[in-house]
Order: C-alpha cells, then structure tokens, then sequence
C-alpha cells in the first residue's frame, strides 16, 4: 500500500505478460531486493549449513578439527579459564558436579592441549584404553580421543557459566567473569574455518540454482489468486531481507520460507487481489507437521544407530 502510494508507475502493478520481462527498472529493482534476501538468507541459513559442515569434519577428524586448530593460544589457555571457573561454579552451582569434573579435568589437561593437532594420527602416540580415558596422562594419552572429549567438557563447563551469567542473584563483577571465561573458552570450540564458510555459500547457492522452480512456481502464482506483480514481490522481499536479517545478525530463529511466504501473503491481502485458502492450508500443515516429524525420524534413527556406535 504505501508503494502504491509512492510509485505511480503502472508497470509496477502488472503481472508478467506472455513471458515478456518487466520494464528495465522495474528488474533492476527486484534483482537489488532480491540480493538482499540472498545477502540476508545466507547469514541466517548459512549458520544451520556451516554448523553441519563442522559436525561432519569433527567427526572424521577429531584430533585436528574437534578444537580450533588455528587458535593454539587460546587452547592452551583452557586449563587456566577452567582454573578461574573453578570458584565460580563452586560459589553459585554447588550442584552441577558435571561442569565441577569438566574443570577439573581440564586443569589436567595440559599436555594433550599442548598437542600439535597438525601432525597427524600416524605421529600421535596412541595408548591403552585405560591411559586414553584419562586426559592428564601427559604424552601417552590419544589426542584423536581426548580433544573431542575435552570439546565436551568445555561445553560442560560453559553452561553452567552461562547459568551464572545471568543469574541476577550473582554479583556484577561474578557475572562478568563468568561471561568473559565463558568467551574465551569458545574461541577454542566454537570456530569454522574460511573454506568451511565458502563451501557453504556455494551449497546454498548450487542449491537455490537447481530447486527454485517449484518454490517460484508456488510463491508467485500459488499463494493469491492472481499472479504475483513486480511490486508485490519487491515489497514482500525487501521486508524479508530486513526480517531475515536482522534475525540472522541477533541470533534470532526464523525461516527464511515462512517470511517470505507471510509476505507475499500480506501483499496479495493489501492489494485486494485476495489469498488462495487451499495452498495456504496446504503449506501451514506442512509446517505444522515438520517439526514432530522430524524428531520421530531423528529418535528412529537414534535408537538404531546408538548401539552399533556403543553409545
């Protein structure tokens, strides 16, 4: 409505013709909204796709990738942030004994931190399974096994000093201390490397590249009951890019496909064009039914594959 009120341009309002393309402008335009929900979708679905990404290389390659491999001062610094912990978890969560033996063990872990994560299983020295479950048994401990055991006890550690963060009933100076423990043992875990970030740009590029007929398809002529206009479109992305965005730079979850989907929705009603009840029906099911879906298929999964893998 407010375009409308902005823009007398009647190109702006006119679905596509036969295939023709819309006036110069008017593409110039869409390409510019419709990079920024790309610029803004990447920051939000790009988090889901690196996090993949890093779960699959930390499981093949545990000693190399399970801590930071380019952050070696700040690995070594975990037994001194856990140290520091210590009297904190002590003080305001006597009752997380978990985050308590996550310090300490890592206080004892020094000389497996010091390992050079470069250079390779075949220089690593390996040790017997009763030496490898303890992470202060110096050079004879299996770095493949003790830095992704100490990944999980810098997890541990970390949420428990997150509790105490912000808990008000902790003084200020405790709570910032928490924090700032808190942040520095993340530099060592919580990482993705420069071509972990490209390879996940180019997925979610290829992708889009290959699966957007459909969507296109549905969006643009599916969910009104007349076709989508270059004005509408533009309006429902550049609301979305806002959205999106601002979701994806404050950590905020959303789906890119539900903003634009309600926007495209709330142009088509703004117009007086009307929405299609079916396809909306249609998609708001699917929606409705992702979520439970997805965590019986996960639990399935789960439950075959935990004790082939000795969990």
């Amino acid at each position: 409505m407010v375009v409308r009120r902005l823009v007398r341009d009647p190109h702006l309002y006119e679905p596509p013709h036969d295939g023709q393309p819309p006036a110069g402008w008017v593409r110039v335009l869409l390409i510019l909204t419709c990079s920024g929900v790309s610029f803004s979708h990447g920051t939000n679905d790009g988090q889901k796709s690196i996090g993949l990404i890093m779960l699959t290389i930390i499981g093949l390659l545990p000693a190399t990738f399970a801590l930071n491999p380019m952050d070696a001062a700040g690995i070594k610094a975990l037994p001194q942030y856990a140290a520091q912990a210590t009297p904190l978890v002590e003080r305001y969560a006597s009752g997380a004994k978990d985050a308590l033996d996550a310090a300490q063990r890592l206080q004892k872990a020094g000389p497996t931190l010091s390992a050079d994560p470069s250079a390779g299983p075949q220089s690593e020295p390996r040790a017997s399974p009763q030496q490898s479950s303890d992470p202060g048994a110096g050079a004879q401990v299996d770095p493949i096994a003790t830095r992704s055991g100490i990944r999980a006890e810098v997890y541990t550690l970390s949420a428990t000093l997150k509790g105490i963060g912000s808990d008000k009933k902790v003084s200020k100076e405790d709570r910032t201390l928490a924090d700032k423990l808190r942040g520095g043992m993340h530099s060592a875990v919580e990482y993705a490397p420069w071509w972990v970030r490209l390879l996940s740009a180019a997925c979610l590029g290829f992708g889009t590249m290959i699966g957007y007929k459909r969507i296109v398809h549905t969006l643009g002529e599916r969910i009104g009951k007349t076709h989508l206009t270059p004005g509408q479109g533009a309006s429902a992305e550049l609301v979305g890019a806002l959205l999106i965005g601002t979701a994806g730079f404050t950590g905020l979850p959303v789906s890119t496909t539900h903003i634009i989907t309600s926007g495209i929705a709330g142009t088509m009603v703004g117009s007086g064009s009307g929405i299609n009840p079916a396809m909306l029906t249609r998609i708001a099911m699917a929606w409705l039914f992702t979520l439970p879906v997805t965590i019986a298929v996960a639990a399935a999964l789960f439950y075959v594959l935990a004790p082939a893998a000795g969990g």
